[in-house]
């Protein structure tokens, strides 16, 4: 399921310009707006749901990571960098 309709439904300020991933070890993946509107989520494996490493895994929409997904999501934030006034 593509991210973007999650991102947009938050209404982001004008000024939120990257996308803060967080895992539940605290990895973090941090992704300009526009790239991170192309992440797919994935919130099952072979009709199963993601118990062990979900609850949900991102995919970038080239499919680079298709065989290593970022795993273990359990914050997604969108964040402001640099000065934008």
């Amino acid at each position: 399921m593509p991210l973007e309709p999650f991102l947009l439904h938050t209404n982001p300020k004008e000024n939120a310009n990257k996308v803060k991933i967080i895992t539940k070890s605290g990895e973090e993946f941090t992704y300009d707006f526009e790239v991170a509107r192309k992440l797919i989520a994935g919130f099952s494996k072979e009709g199963k749901p993601l118990k062990e490493d979900g609850p949900i895994h991102l995919y970038h929409g080239d499919g680079t990571n298709l065989d290593s997904p970022i795993k273990e999501v359990s914050e997604i934030k969108l964040v402001s960098t640099g000065n934008n006034s």
